[in-house]
């Protein structure tokens, strides 16, 4: 079923990584449990396009793939009961990061596909008219009005610089002796930062969703690694998060 190695393998990755991050969802800390969901939820927007290139668009078969996936890697049933709301976490993570995939993808699609808007020209009153409607504006102007003053543009918001500073210094952190290149051009756009013999790209989750994209990646045999904005808060924890990825990549 899955034909093409390289993607067989990166799945399995992706998937391997979901079950750990599922898995360690914090369950003391409200808060902490909402963020550590709602990066599950991304990792599956994340892996809707690698799994409908197996399926060949069929998107009706997208959850029971994934179910199926994130079964056959799952550790021995009895070692997942010792880690508590393991199942229904998981059961959410997949239903609700498929369901924003697909809604993403059919709002892309609707605004390829919807024809621009046709400029309406206003209409030109016949000469006769200006005569008869005009008015002889004799009206004197308030002289204790205010005029109005534009208002400033607002500064543009600093979270994107920030948050390739933070992405960047991670990076140094868990791949200190790889070469990383910033905002390395592809055929379908640009990688936030890309780590060239690894073949791995970084990207800031909310800086570009495109299929096609993606598509050109792949097909030059790139994995792009999304980062989210909760991930950033925490530069050295980040660094450490990778660290662990890199090994799995390694190991698997």
């Amino acid at each position: 079923m899955l034909r093409n190695e390289r993607l067989e393998n990166e799945i399995l990755q992706r998937i391997d990584a979901l079950i750990q991050h599922a898995i360690s969802v914090n369950n003391e800390d409200e808060t902490a449990r909402a963020r550590d969901l709602a990066r599950g939820v991304n990792m599956v927007e994340e892996l809707g396009d690698l799994l409908l290139e197996i399926l060949e668009g069929k998107e009706e078969h997208l959850q029971a793939l994934l179910e199926q996936l994130v079964a056959q890697r799952l550790p021995e049933r009895r070692i997942l009961q010792s880690f508590g709301n393991f199942p229904g976490d998981i059961h959410y993570i997949i239903g609700e990061g498929v369901s924003r995939y697909l809604k993403k993808r059919h709002e892309n699609k609707q605004l390829e596909n919807d024809p621009p808007p046709v400029e309406e020209k206003a209409a030109i009153p016949e000469p006769d008219s200006f005569s008869e409607n005009a008015t002889d504006d004799t009206s004197t102007p308030d002289d204790t009005s205010t005029p109005s003053v534009p208002q400033p543009e607002p500064a543009p918001h600093e979270f994107t610089c920030q948050a390739r500073e933070a992405l960047r210094l991670a990076l140094l952190q868990a791949y200190p002796d790889e070469e990383i290149i910033a905002d390395y051009e592809t055929r379908g756009g640009k990688i936030d930062f890309f780590l060239p013999r690894l073949q791995l790209g970084f990207e800031l989750v909310g800086t570009r969703y495109d299929w096609r994209h993606d598509f050109y990646c792949r097909r030059q045999g790139i994995s792009i690694r999304k980062v989210a904005p909760d991930e950033l808060a925490n530069p050295i924890y980040l660094a450490r998060r990778l660290r662990r990825e890199a090994y799995w990549r390694q190991t698997t």
